[in-house]
């Protein structure tokens, strides 16, 4: 697998905890294991297992979240500190399990085998709790192992044959190209112009964001992205028509995104939107 499991978890996992209160963080894990879930169903079906596998190893993520905020919640007096010692133990013995080959040649076994790495850094009533949390992966079951180059493939597919970095900067700069539009249209009275703009504007920022996560964290893949940016997409499906005023369909659509990636991610989002007034 092109990203280490201990690596996206950590483009995943939230590292922020003392911004948050613990309860909200809660329901957002429990939340986004239904999401990932959801999206590796999708995308199985679609035929893109690369990321049906990643979206599946996801949710698994979450599910370890919210094991561990259970355990920690009810159990010590300093619950961010607990969870952090936690989270290392997961990362370690991820760490061990990205070193050792995969057994087996279906796309569940990829994650299976992850599952069982996580052995190490448990006791077995985590691990009991563990197993109630974790998806049913049959819609994995009879789909072949993500060949070497699929990571590969789903990077150059938003990139081409650009750096990572560039197409960050290139999406930043027309972010605002596309909010100064915005405002331009909108002070002239051409109301829906200036909206078409800032939904433009909007997505920009939404993927130089994710983008630049993808690089902290190493993900050459660029399978965070990839997965989040199906989340979000999916998130404005059931959307028919904006407001025609610019800021209420700002509004609108800011934090149907910020909704999205969650109470921590989502505000560091919020920072990165072009201002409108």
């Amino acid at each position: 697998m092109p990203l280490p499991p201990e690596r996206l978890a950590e483009g995943l996992m939230v590292n922020r905890l003392r911004s948050i209160a613990p309860e909200t963080h809660y329901g957002d894990v429990t939340a986004k294991v239904r999401a990932f879930e959801a999206l590796s169903h999708r995308f199985a079906a679609a035929g893109r297992v690369f990321e049906a596998v990643h979206a599946a190893w996801a949710a698994d993520v979450f599910a370890v979240q919210a094991v561990m905020w259970e355990r920690v919640m009810v159990a010590s007096p300093q619950p961010d500190e607990a969870f952090l010692d936690l989270a290392g133990a997961v990362s370690q013995a991820l760490g061990v399990f990205a070193g050792q080959p995969v057994v087996g040649g279906e796309a569940r076994d990829v994650v299976l085998a992850a599952r069982k790495a996580l052995g190490s850094a448990f006791d077995e009533r985590a691990l009991s709790m563990l197993a109630y949390r974790y998806i049913d992966l049959d819609h994995l079951a009879g789909l072949a192992m993500p060949d070497a180059a699929a990571g590969a493939r789903l990077a150059a597919a938003r990139l081409g044959d650009s750096p990572v970095a560039e197409i960050a900067e290139d999406r930043r700069a027309a972010s605002g190209e596309q909010a100064v539009l915005a405002l331009t249209a909108a002070a002239d009275g051409r109301h829906a112009e200036a909206v078409e703009h800032v939904w433009r504007a909007d997505w920009a920022c939404l993927e130089a964001y994710l983008l630049d996560c993808a690089l902290m964290v190493g993900d050459q893949a660029l399978v965070t992205v990839e997965l989040r940016w199906a989340l979000v997409r999916q998130e404005f499906a059931s959307l028919a028509v904006l407001p025609g005023v610019l800021g209420e369909a700002a509004q609108q659509v800011r934090e149907r995104m910020i909704a999205v990636l969650g109470p921590v991610e989502g505000e560091r989002l919020r920072e990165r939107f072009a201002p409108l007034g």
